[in-house]
């Protein structure tokens, strides 16, 4: 670096600096004090006191006006028709409903929120011990204010005095809440606030509910803040002296400030706090005991008269010298940071404004600090980047799975750039791992509980694989484990089973499959095994243990099984319906589920299956509008079939909808007389059953019969018959080596052609097909 003569240039700058300056300000400055002391300065002094008064009562208008129309609010939402009846009949209120009326609660209260003031808004049921918080939901009382709405400065006394007797907009003093962590004692959020509640009823000493909105300080102070005000303070303090919302600077005593109040008419004031003198203008609120407080520094107006009136006879002399002095500090102070800078930072740069920035000491104090800030935030940022590292590399094989990243040139270009270009080229397989969560017995299973989970399982597969592996989390239910193979061709199978013994320690937290993609060369080709891996994937069972999905021949065979339900079973179904044979239906749609659970098909037909059952049970219920439609409960349903992942979850979830759907619908029994007709049939399908004989038995004409028995029964006489004979055949044709003469001539048919011709129209396809495609 060049080396600079420091005195020299020092003092040319002195001099430029001392023109600048007498040019500028002390001319200037001569004759504007001569126009203040004389003119202006009375002017301020008058118009601040006179200000005060226009100002706090406009704040005091505008902030009552906010507090009224919280008010307001607030009682509307208790009128709410849906919170009366939720009071009245929540005990015997069924689920569904209940939880539909939180919800519509809690979204009542969003229109609170539209206040500026208020930060939150809760309803709250003493008597159930229910909390319904407007940002997180409904809560049991113990756990809201032990986490999510703690109030530090209240002890469990104070805090259920608050909630006793009745409440008309009742404003608590400054509260400290905090919101901490489910299931610990970390601190989300923390503010003060004051809490305005209203009780419900509202002439009840006993209210059944009390509706509270949190009012944030900060916003209140915000409001009666005064802009471009810089002489007038602002203050809202109660009856009892205690200072709610203050924007100035300095320290503001409440007990002082109350007994200026009541001692002076409570309008105008002068007050001494701290040394400083205040000018006091005070105006009460119409719609609480609030009190607005103006306070204007008396010094600080009177500042300029008396600086004018005391240094007026040496105001030349002082600014001549301030200038000599302020030109040799300004140029000094010029030559040294531009020395230090070059030195200090030639080899960095300057870094942007953050909450850790020197803010004291002298330039050349200013730059050293700033100089081993940079260097704290370099390391700071390399952590940072070393940190993020497993999430970039997670995004990056998200990207090549997904197919979006394939070109072998773009895959190098870019591992290389997130240090991910080791072992490119060699042989990979994709283990897709599908996961299903347990909910426990007791709680529910948070996002953070399955993250531990997730975390834990990579660390113990990467313990248990003796091959290098990398894990993608391509679904919050699929974890992509890529293993790095070498020639062996059988080791793919040898790390799915490994992934397999370790997921089988874990059934107790979720069910889950591993299907085994095929090897392939090159990271770049990682797109073709990940979809070899969720096709067989898809060919899962409903099994309790944890599968190994392979490309197994029979798979494709598996997947040509027709995994909707006939529209004679429909029929079926809503005839049983109908006639209120609802156990029975149960029992058959078991039965069906048995038969493809023995034929092996995969899980996800069997589940389209159910989709058909559950659609037509829905179709059913709501033929006779008996029960009211819920969106709700029916999307639930559906979500809860998607969920299970073995026969026994799946017969379970049957059970359970039969039971929800079919509860508020008994079943009707029979007429006696045809309940003795269908134990006929039953016991003799196979003999010639007419419909006259049963007629003149019940002393009907064959057409009244006819409309009897399909009134009763939910289907006609020969169709019942029908079916019946067909689903015996059936039987003898699964469970039997019988030929299909001698089945035929069982159940009721004379000739083979007949039988034939029956069941092919009813059933698609020949009684010899039948028997073949459900063999194994």
């Amino acid at each position: 670096m060049q080396r600079i003569n420091g005195g020299a240039f020092r003092f040319a700058l002195f001099r430029q600096f001392y023109a600048i300056f007498f040019l500028l300000v002390l001319v200037p400055s001569i004759l504007a004090s001569l126009l203040v002391y004389f003119h202006i300065v009375g002017i301020i002094e008058r118009e601040v006191n006179r200000s005060s008064g226009i100002v706090i009562g406009h704040y005091t208008s505008e902030t009552d006006k906010l507090i009224e129309s919280l008010q307001n609010d607030m009682i509307k939402l208790l009128n709410y028709p849906g919170l009366d009846r939720f009071i009245r009949s929540q005990d015997t209120m069924p689920a569904f409903e209940r939880d539909s009326t939180l919800l519509g609660l809690h979204d009542s209260l969003a229109p609170i929120l539209e206040n500026e003031l208020v930060s939150s808004v809760y309803l709250y049921f003493p008597h159930e011990g229910i909390v319904i918080d407007s940002r997180n939901g409904h809560f049991p009382e113990q756990m809201f204010f032990d986490y999510t709405h703690v109030m530090t400065d209240l002890a469990p006394s104070q805090r259920e005095a608050m909630f006793a007797g009745r409440k008309m907009m009742a404003l608590t003093g400054p509260l400290t809440i905090e919101e901490h962590k489910l299931l610990s004692r970390q601190v989300l959020t923390t503010g003060r606030y004051i809490s305005a509640a209203i009780s419900y009823p509202f002439n009840s000493n006993s209210p059944s509910v009390y509706l509270v909105a949190a009012i944030n300080l900060e916003k209140l102070k915000e409001q009666i803040t005064i802009p471009e005000e810089h002489l007038i303070d602002a203050a809202i303090m109660n009856k009892d002296g205690e200072v709610i919302a203050y924007t100035g600077r300095h320290e503001l005593e409440g007990e002082d400030l109350l007994e200026a109040y009541r001692a002076d008419n409570k309008e105008l004031s002068n007050l001494t706090m701290d040394g400083i003198d205040y000018s006091l203008k005070f105006d009460h609120s119409a719609r609480n005991d609030w009190i607005y407080v103006a306070l204007a520094d008396s010094k600080q107006i009177r500042q300029s008269s008396d600086w004018i009136k005391l240094g007026s006879a040496a105001f030349l002399i002082f600014f001549l010298v301030a200038g000599a002095v302020v030109s040799y500090y300004l140029s000094r102070r010029m030559y040294m940071p531009i020395r230090h800078i070059t030195t200090e930072l030639s080899e960095g740069r300057p870094v942007s404004s953050s909450s850790d920035r020197p803010d004291s000491g002298n330039e050349y104090d200013l730059i050293k600090q700033w100089s081993r800030l940079l260097v704290q935030e370099h390391k700071g940022m390399s952590n940072l980047i070393e940190g993020i590292t497993p999430t970039i590399h997670e995004h990056f094989l998200e990207k090549v799975l997904s197919g979006e990243l394939k070109d072998e040139l773009a895959v190098e270009y870019y591992a290389k750039e997130i240090d991910l270009d080791r072992r490119l080229n060699g042989r990979l397989a994709v283990l897709g791992v599908d996961i299903q969560y347990r909910e426990p017995e007791k709680g529910a299973l948070t996002e953070t509980d399955k993250s531990f989970y997730m975390v834990d399982l990579k660390n113990d597969l990467t313990r248990a694989l003796d091959h290098e592996v990398w894990f993608c989390l391509v679904r919050k239910d699929l974890l992509a484990c890529i293993v790095h193979l070498s020639e062996h061709e059988e080791e793919a199978l040898q790390a799915a089973e490994t992934v397999r013994l370790v997921l089988t320690d874990k059934l107790d937290r979720y069910h889950s499959a591993v299907g085994v993609g095929r090897a392939v060369e090159g990271v770049w080709r990682l797109s073709e095994s990940y979809r070899h891996a969720l096709y067989v994937l898809g060919l899962r069972r409903l099994r309790d243990d944890v599968e190994l999905c392979v490309d197994q021949s029979e798979g494709e065979e598996r997947a040509a099984q027709d995994s909707f339900l006939p529209a004679q079973a429909v029929n079926q179904m809503l005839n049983m319906y109908k006639s209120g044979q609802r156990d029975q239906m149960l029992e058959a749609v078991c039965e069906w589920l048995d038969s493809r659970i023995r034929d092996d098909m995969p899980a996800v037909q069997i589940k389209q299956l159910c989709v058909d059952i559950l659609n037509t049970w829905l179709r059913a219920t709501g033929v006779d509008n008996k029960q009211d439609y819920s969106l709700e409960r029916n999307a639930l349903l559906f979500k809860q079939l998607n969920e299970c992942a073995t026969a026994g979850d799946l017969y379970r979830f049957l059970e359970r909808a039969h039971a929800e759907l079919f509860a508020s619908t008994p079943q009707e029994p029979l007429p006696q007389r045809f309940e003795t007709v269908l134990d006929k049939i039953d016991m003799h399908y196979g003999s010639e059953l007419s419909i006259e004989q049963f007629a003149k038995e019940m002393n009907m004409s064959v057409g009244h019969f006819s409309r009897s028995f399909k009134e009763a029964v939910g289907e006609k006489y020969m169709d019942y018959l029908l079916r019946r004979r067909l689903d015996e055949a059936k039987r003898l044709l699964l469970g039997t080596d019988l030929k299909i003469d001698d089945i035929a001539l069982r159940v009721g048919y004379l000739s083979r052609n007949s039988f034939i011709k029956a069941f092919r129209k009813n059933e698609g396809v020949t009684p010899g097909k039948y028997r073949e495609s459900s063999k194994p």
